[in-house]
């Protein structure tokens, strides 16, 4: 591993695409990673189509998404990075294997890792392609998926989403009530909310459960980067569930003011595998129902306020018990800030790529 000095160290961040706003998963955590990563690195960000316009110190290249063109190929090897990441929008398909491939031969002295943010099942000619990459690491959120690259022969390793600890953190009784009123929750009960797609892939029958139950107000925030199933939203205002379907730059008011938060997604297809909202929940101290998603149970299965169920008919039981519990969430949160993921990223892609020290 280098000796070089963090500040003079040169990361290469390359992803498909930025654009705002930043309310769904991977988009966040892209933004997130960027920023952590522009805090502590010198960096070149690669994109394919970005409308964001800050003040990060990064150098910026735009790219085809083959990275083909000799211009390109000049600035990434003029730029010689330490370190290159790349996080595929699609995660880890046939396609993004390909794209890995070309990046990572454009700066082969480089330690790389490619960030998985949710599963993929792999055919023949991914898998042959895939071993073309064996010195990459795959960066994954569980550790099934860590298994998954291992039989395939490459190595692997974890990635945890982060948390802002600044802007998530918990509220006191007086702030609580005030954004109660000021969202149009200050109903009596208890608050229960979710954050994410308004889709059928993300098992929001479940909230209907809760809201029957009486004994909570049920609160919805849909995410605006995606096309959201306007059906199954006037099935839950219907239902008498609280629906925010605005884009909110302030989302974390919206968790302040609940009580437990809810995440009842099963199908492997309606998250990323280290849901941001769950961090987000933890941040702020609330106590957490969740489905054994991803890689939740292997971050937080002994953290006092998580209640992992197995079935979802189990949720509304559970959300009865964590109203009861103290939590003790946003202590376990406080290792995930979006700087420490940065860092061990970067230490642990040069630790394992064997890096070559800069004369």
């Amino acid at each position: 591993m280098s000796d070089l000095n963090t500040a003079t160290m040169r990361v290469c961040f390359a992803t498909e695409y930025l654009l705002s706003p930043f309310d769904e998963g991977i988009k966040k955590f892209a933004w997130e990673l960027l920023a952590a990563l522009a805090r502590q690195y010198s960096v070149l960000l690669c994109y394919h189509q970005s409308d964001v316009i800050s003040d990060l110190p990064i150098q910026r290249l735009q790219t085809d998404r083959w990275f083909r063109r000799a211009s390109i190929r000049k600035a990434i090897r003029a730029f010689d990075p330490d370190v290159i990441v790349y996080l595929p929008f699609g995660s880890t398909t046939t396609a993004a294997f390909i794209r890995s491939l070309a990046l990572t031969k454009l700066a082969p002295r480089a330690a790389a890792g490619i960030i998985s943010i949710q599963p993929r099942a792999y055919g023949p000619i991914a898998r042959l392609i895939v071993r073309r990459l064996r010195t990459a690491t795959f960066l994954s959120q569980s550790e099934a998926s860590c298994a998954e690259f291992r039989r395939m022969g490459l190595k692997s390793g974890t990635i945890h989403a982060g948390v802002d600890l600044g802007k998530f953190r918990p509220a006191d009784s007086a702030e609580k009530t005030s954004l109660k009123d000021k969202y149009g929750l200050s109903t009596g009960r208890p608050v229960a909310l979710h954050v994410g797609h308004i889709r059928e892939s993300r098992n929001l029958q479940a909230l209907l459960a809760i809201q029957a139950s009486g004994l909570t107000q049920v609160a919805m925030v849909g995410s605006t980067s995606t096309d959201q199933d306007a059906s199954l939203a006037r099935r839950l205002a219907d239902s008498g569930i609280k629906v925010l379907m605005d884009f909110i730059p302030d989302v974390n008011e919206l968790y302040q003011a609940s009580d437990v938060y809810v995440f009842p997604v099963e199908s492997v297809v309606g998250a990323i595998e280290f849901p941001l909202s769950v961090l987000e929940a933890m941040a702020c101290n609330l106590p957490v129902v969740a489905t054994r998603f991803g890689g939740l149970p292997d971050a937080f299965g002994d953290v006092q306020g998580m209640m992992f169920v197995d079935r979802a008919e189990d949720i509304p039981d559970a959300v009865s018990r964590a109203l009861a519990v103290t939590p003790e969430t946003r202590h376990a949160a406080e290792g995930h800030s979006w700087d420490a993921i940065a860092r061990q990223l970067v230490e642990g892609l040069l630790a394992d790529g064997g890096k070559v020290e800069r004369r």
